[in-house]
């Protein structure tokens, strides 16, 4: 069953008419999600690890910054002062979440739209949810930008990302509920059941 809901799904990336039950959207959308998961796993566990590299670096040149608690079950290290140097590319490793998140989202859509046409939901309605995840990697990309500049982060828009964020949560659980959903039986606008 899992296969051939890949197969079909993989076949129908830019078909989005007709209708799809939950058995050939879900194995498929699992899938991908893991895959996505598992490259922003990946992406992030390299960035972080060369941050902490940085850190060990700059604790051994200047000890005099860094304060050190070791004991047993645990290691702290605290740098003194501003050292943005030491600090990951948030901005640039926001855009690599985004490529993964906008790769994702084309994969599904059509499985999507497919699912949301069983319950006699229009398509159209998966991409809302969109929308507030492309507006919150847009505002925050502002954020981590001035982060890694060392500048003050602007807590206004920290607020407004905050608020989207709520949203597009609000969102995706919505469409979540309307994915999950049994389908209308029998025929109805989009077509046979599928």
């Amino acid at each position: 069953m899992w296969l051939a809901s890949l197969r079909h799904c993989l076949a129908g990336l830019a078909r989005f008419s007709g209708r799809d039950g939950p058995a050939r959207f879900w194995p498929y959308t699992g899938t991908l999600f893991g895959i996505a998961m598992a490259f922003w796993s990946i992406y992030m566990g390299t960035l972080m690890s060369g941050m902490f590299a940085r850190m060990r670096a700059f604790a051994r040149t200047h000890p005099d910054q860094v304060t050190v608690e070791q004991g047993p079950g645990h290691y702290s290290m605290q740098i003194h002062g501003s050292h943005p140097e030491l600090m990951p590319d948030f901005a640039s490793a926001l855009t690599v979440i985004a490529v993964i998140s906008l790769c994702f989202i084309v994969m599904v859509a059509a499985a999507a739209a497919r699912r949301l046409h069983d319950s006699g939901i229009p398509g159209w309605v998966g991409l809302v949810p969109v929308v507030f995840l492309l507006s919150g990697f847009w505002l925050m990309r502002g954020v981590f930008g001035s982060m890694d500049t060392g500048a003050e982060p602007d807590f206004d828009r920290f607020l407004l990302i905050f608020g989207n964020n709520l949203v597009y949560l609000i969102c995706l659980g919505v469409l979540a509920y309307l994915l999950a959903r049994k389908g209308t039986p029998g025929d109805n606008r989009y077509g046979p059941p599928g």
